[in-house]
């Protein structure tokens, strides 16, 4: 642990060296901890801030303080999030404005929201490896100091690192470390900016070079298929490498994934049934794996096989109206009710995926005008992935989508985990079933997952009476938000328990 502690040893110790001089008018010298010990770097975050904590009490006890000037200090938890990160500073400013030690966010995301607010409360904030580079110039940030280095310099490190490695040139060799360069640099820029470890979609970060716009959304700019290799080794090793050298596992399928993608020339969802069966039956092999060709899930599932729901109560919101249509009379007309499938009750999402793989990107475009229509009616949240054209180049992660789609795999994850669980503890293996749940917490949360899901659903009903009855626009909002903060809630929890 003392090793982890060094370099948050250092930044104190350089703090209390730029304050040394100020401190004597002092009676204490305030140090604001913007910190991060739970959230996606909770892992780096617990002994960074421990250490800093650690050298100001061994200041205090050992040293008498600064020049007899005691140091204290107050923490706030941001879980290295952004918006977080600008609450703590305005809870804690107040105190820092009388005698305030340089703020350590340990976040580039959080000190680009605070290097303009910092600067209009002469309030010194520091960036020891992160942050913005420019802030070298003194002279327009005058209240941030970069210490020890930038990502400017971290970059150049690395390339004459790679440079002395063979024998002082990189002729032949700059395609490919400029690539690798290139995907270590996105996946720290995604960090910065705020973004979980999932997040975007793992095929949006596979394919595309992202540019974070603020407020969960980002620009994307397709990679052609072959050349995002390169950039891909990079960001995947460096993403392994930001998250603690954590589920290699996950990260080797995610290469694994990548480069099957790569050889296969009409692209699949990685090492699925897609990459073995010819191409004309793609369509029908993405249906029974639920996946389209980026991995993500075309429609929703009913989690109970013995207690099976009809296809069209479980139509995803981007939906088309005729698919909903069709999907409503196939069940009727093989027997179903509307609480009780048919013979053949598709979804509406499996009937809109059939069509678009039959009329092709036209098609699609087509089907997508649509449902901006309908929503534009209804007031049903579009995701920006559907709007026809610009869903191509941007996406959001703090929308219901975003949102949608992290929960329903955490629930489908943890209703994995409650089969293994109450499998083990119906057998009378209850020692095993104490050590899959100390080496599975996400177990916890499973009647909390099963809630979650309960008033999901109900809620999704409310919604399609509002719009079947012609409700004011405002009142299918209203419960759209609910869903998503339903979701919100649930994933915040989950998240963090998942491996």
């Amino acid at each position: 642990m003392i090793k982890n502690f060094k370099p948050a040893i250092a930044a104190a110790a350089v703090s209390l060296a730029m304050l040394s001089q100020m401190a004597v008018a002092a009676e204490e010298q305030f140090f604001p901890l913007i910190s991060y010990r739970v959230g996606p770097y909770g892992s780096t975050g617990q002994p960074w801030f421990s250490g800093f904590i650690d050298y100001l009490n061994y200041v205090n006890l050992k040293e008498k303080g600064v020049n007899g000037v005691q140091m204290t200090y107050e923490e706030c938890e941001t879980e290295y999030n952004n918006a977080k990160g600008v609450e703590c500073y305005e809870r804690l400013k107040s105190k820092a404005a009388k005698s305030a030690g340089p703020l350590h966010t340990m976040s580039t995301g959080v000190s680009y929201a605070l290097i303009d607010k910092s600067a209009q409360d002469h309030l010194p904030l520091a960036m020891m490896g992160y942050g913005r580079t420019d802030a070298v110039d003194g002279s327009v940030f005058p209240y941030a100091f970069p210490l020890v280095t930038t990502y400017q310099m971290q970059a150049s490190a690395i390339i004459k690192f790679l440079k002395d490695k063979n024998g002082g040139s990189l002729a032949g060799k700059k395609i490919v470390y400029g690539g690798i360069l290139l995907g270590s640099m996105q996946a720290l820029l995604l960090a910065a900016a705020g973004f979980d470890d999932d997040e975007p979609p793992e095929f949006v970060r596979e394919r595309n070079l992202i540019l974070p716009v603020g407020d969960g959304k980002y620009l994307t700019l397709a990679m052609p298929l072959g050349f995002h290799v390169l950039p891909g080794v990079g960001r995947i090793a460096t993403e392994f490498a930001m998250g603690g050298m954590k589920n290699p596992l996950k990260h080797i399928a995610a290469l694994g994934n990548m480069l099957a993608e790569t050889f296969n020339p009409v692209g699949n969802a990685g090492f699925s049934l897609q990459t073995l069966t010819p191409s004309v039956i793609d369509p029908l092999a993405a249906l029974a794996e639920n996946k389209d060709f980026t991995g993500k899930p075309i429609y929703k599932e009913s989690f109970n096989a013995m207690n099976p729901t009809p296809g069209h109560t479980r139509a995803k919101d981007t939906a088309t109206v005729w698919s909903k249509a069709i999907s409503e009379s196939l069940n009727f007309i093989t027997g179903g009710t509307e609480y009780k499938p048919g013979m053949f009750s598709p979804t509406p999402d499996q009937i809109d995926y059939l069509i678009g793989q039959a009329t092709g990107g036209v098609g699609r475009e087509l089907g997508k005008v649509a449902q901006v229509g309908e929503s534009s009616m209804t007031g049903e949240e579009l995701p920006l992935y559907k709007v026809p054209l610009v869903g191509r180049f941007v996406g959001d992660t703090k929308g219901q989508a975003g949102e949608s789609s992290k929960f329903y795999e955490n629930v489908k994850q943890i209703n994995a985990h409650e089969l293994q669980y109450k499998g083990l503890i119906g057998d009378g293996r209850r020692a095993e079933a104490a050590e899959y749940l100390a080496d599975n917490p996400a177990v916890r949360l499973i009647m909390a997952g099963n809630h979650a899901e309960r008033a999901v659903q109900k809620l999704r009903a409310q919604k399609r009476d509002l719009i079947e009855q012609d409700a004011n626009r405002s009142a299918i909002v209203a419960v759209d938000g609910q869903i998503t903060a339903v979701m919100r809630q649930f994933n915040e929890r989950a998240n963090p328990l998942m491996q």
